[in-house]
């Protein structure tokens, strides 16, 4: 006997299948972005995905929901060697939850080797955040396409290592900068430059300053070699040891040196009146 179903069309066959797979694929998630819903630990967080999901309802009409918040979603830093760079998670902060295949509940309370603990596959519950990723309203602006830089969002503030100028920290707009380079050494430029310190590997060390410099040295102070100082000298405690006996002799050697010239004048010829009268008062101070 002949069967009396219809043969069902091709087409309607596919939009079947094209229906369930659609249907399917609503509930399998591999990233999306989100934002930041509280303040984080540092260790897990609360977020928000940013994109809304079309449903359709029983009469057939599509309607956009959001997402549920997701909760306890471990964090991913930049880790490895020992070593880990970390930075603040903050309320609207917004990056992208990356979706794992299968539960990692187990791994993530207790690490090493696990088994999936359910049959899951590509749930939301199973994110992990990777913070930074930006919109173009968010754009980051002065981005270096040079060095690489650890900056505040306004770039007031940012660490910087160029592959050729060397290591370069600056604050508050480059008010306060530090800056290492092959060919300049170290230097220290404080209040835009009104303070200056340079450790160069040619020219030495210089210190500039619009103010005063102060140095303390709690066991004392070394110096080695010849000093030149231009301008005036001074010390709020009396000069002692080995700088006072050379001021002392410094003097003495003066006095010394005069006499022995007026003596040479005097043995040559008869020396003029002033002359004579300075030779007397040399005298008798040498003689006290």
């Amino acid at each position: 006997m002949e069967s009396t179903q219809p043969v069902q069309p091709a087409h309607d066959f596919e939009e079947t299948v094209e229906s369930i797979l659609d249907r399917r694929l609503t509930s399998l998630h591999t990233a999306v972005p989100v934002r930041v819903v509280k303040d984080s630990d540092g260790h897990t967080v609360s977020l928000q995905p940013l994109l809304k999901r079309m449903f359709q309802t029983p009469d057939g009409k599509q309607t956009l929901v959001d997402f549920p918040i997701l909760t306890d979603i471990p964090i991913n830093f930049a880790s490895g060697g020992g070593t880990t760079f970390t930075h603040p998670i903050k309320e609207k902060d917004e990056g992208m939850a990356l979706i794992a295949s299968g539960s990692i509940d187990a791994w993530f309370q207790n690490g090493g080797e696990q088994p999936e603990m359910d049959a899951r596959r590509h749930s939301l519950s199973d994110a992990i955040y990777l913070p930074g990723v930006r919109n173009t309203p968010r754009k980051l602006k002065d981005v270096s396409t040079t060095a690489a830089q650890i900056r505040s969002d306004d770039g007031k503030h940012y660490s910087e290592l160029d592959p050729k100028k060397g290591i370069t920290h600056s604050v508050d707009g480059g008010k306060h900068v530090v800056s290492m380079s092959p060919e300049d050494g170290i230097k220290l430029l404080a209040d835009a430059g009104k303070h200056i310190m340079t450790l160069h590997p040619k020219n030495g060390v210089g210190i500039e300053t619009g103010l005063a410099l102060a140095m303390k040295a709690a066991q004392g102070m070394a110096l080695k070699g010849a000093l030149s100082v231009d301008g005036k000298v001074t010390s709020t405690k009396p000069i002692g040891g080995s700088v006072l006996a050379g001021i002392l002799g410094g003097g003495i050697g003066a006095i010394v040196s005069a006499l022995v010239i007026v003596g040479a004048l005097m043995a040559t010829s008869a020396p003029p009146e002033g002359v004579q009268q300075a030779s007397y008062r040399l005298a008798a101070v040498w003689g006290r």
